[in-house]
């Protein structure tokens, strides 16, 4: 019985380590040649999930609970990298990429901050947090104060303000009541992302019922949490969040918008780019607006947009524009168009930061921090 629980114990050691420099291999050449020529071949991706399949296989046998818990785990990686291809996060290569490194990092990594039913969150969330300090440092030094507070005036339109108003204040509440159900640590860096991805998804498939969505849930919280709303300790705890998505996202995301982009004239425009503008009607005629990533969602509804914000052009739309150009109903010459940043490197470096740790970077930054408080 001993030498069986041995042999497990080695080759489950092996699968480890042979996983996990697949995992080092895959992140590699996927970063080196998303760098290079700006594309994730999918050899690596089907590479990656083929080599999964393979080690996997020992679990059938010998850890179905294991099994059933990597295969939940890998269903909603897949699902949540289509979900951010389809919310123009991230392309559907980086998105089958989350997916392959979902199935590949073995689970006993994740232990800091273990998520469960989905894990690899603490991969997302060690992935997107290099991004967003990159985009930070990256456009504070970049971008000009003008250039700074012309974004801080696109934010500050009264209904915009609202409307995240009642979104945070309803998914302040209800979120945590279902990390209470599912037995998720309710940390508030994460707690901050599902609120973000789950307002992006709401606009994404709700936006025309987005108001309506939004205060009925706000009207439900005031009903049932009416006491917690009194007390002065909600209000400082609120103003965090509400500034938090106010600036730290809303204001770097529309800089983000602006500096990674390129003006390009309306005769060079290519089926595939993506506008970082809304082209809107204005009486006869039509002008380019760049208005912050969570209004621009909710403006969609309009019958007057011509062409969304951050949407990839096709070969119609750029007809269209350059027929309006023609018939000098157009009020700009050039287009704001989105450069892709590469992905696969953060989210390589995520998987480093992953294994290094094992777990959540905020986490382990956290005891750190304490234990050095401590001392």
């Amino acid at each position: 019985m001993d030498l069986l629980i041995l042999l497990n114990s080695i080759i489950e050691e092996n699968i480890f380590l042979m996983s996990s420099f697949v995992v080092f291999l895959i992140g590699f050449l996927t970063s080196y040649d998303d760098l290079t020529i700006g594309k994730i071949k999918n050899k690596y991706i089907l590479y990656g999930l083929a080599t999964a399949v393979i080690f996997n296989i020992y679990y059938l046998f010998h850890g179905p609970l294991y099994l059933k818990s990597v295969l939940l785990n890998s269903f909603i990686g897949l699902a949540t990298g289509f979900f951010f291809y389809v919310a123009g996060i991230w392309t559907a290569a980086d998105g089958k990429l989350f997916f392959v490194y979902s199935c590949l990092v073995p689970l006993s990594i994740y232990k800091l901050g273990y998520v469960n039913y989905f894990p690899s969150f603490v991969l997302l969330l060690n992935t997107f947090l290099p991004v967003f300090f990159f985009l930070f440092f990256n456009l504070l030094l970049r971008t000009s104060w003008k250039e700074k507070m012309h974004v801080l005036k696109g934010i500050f339109r009264p209904k915009f303000l609202f409307l995240l108003f009642l979104i945070l204040f309803s998914f302040q509440w209800l979120f945590p009541l279902v990390f209470k159900i599912l037995h998720i640590p309710a940390d508030f860096s994460i707690l901050m992302i599902f609120m973000v991805f789950a307002t992006i998804g709401i606009m994404f498939y709700i936006r025309k019922y987005l108001f309506h969505f939004a205060i009925s849930f706000a009207l439900i919280r005031v009903i049932f949490d009416f006491q917690s709303i009194l007390h002065i300790s909600f209000w400082l705890a609120f103003l965090k969040v509400f500034i938090f998505a106010l600036f730290l996202i809303q204001f770097l995301f529309t800089l983000a918008q602006l500096k990674f982009s390129i003006h390009t004239d309306i005769e060079k425009l290519k089926p595939g780019d993506k506008s970082a503008q809304m082209i809107i009607k204005k009486g006869k005629d039509y002008v380019a607006e760049t208005l912050p990533p969570f209004f621009a969602r909710f403006s969609e509804g309009k019958k007057d947009i011509l062409i969304k914000s951050s949407v990839r052009l096709t070969k119609e739309d750029i007809e269209k524009l350059k027929a309006l150009k023609k018939e000098g109903r157009l009020k700009f010459k050039h287009l704001l168009v989105e450069e892709t940043i590469p992905f696969a490197p953060f989210l390589f470096l995520g998987v480093l930061l992953t294994y290094f740790v094992r777990g959540s970077i905020v986490i382990y930054l956290k005891l750190l921090f304490y234990k050095n408080i401590v001392r």
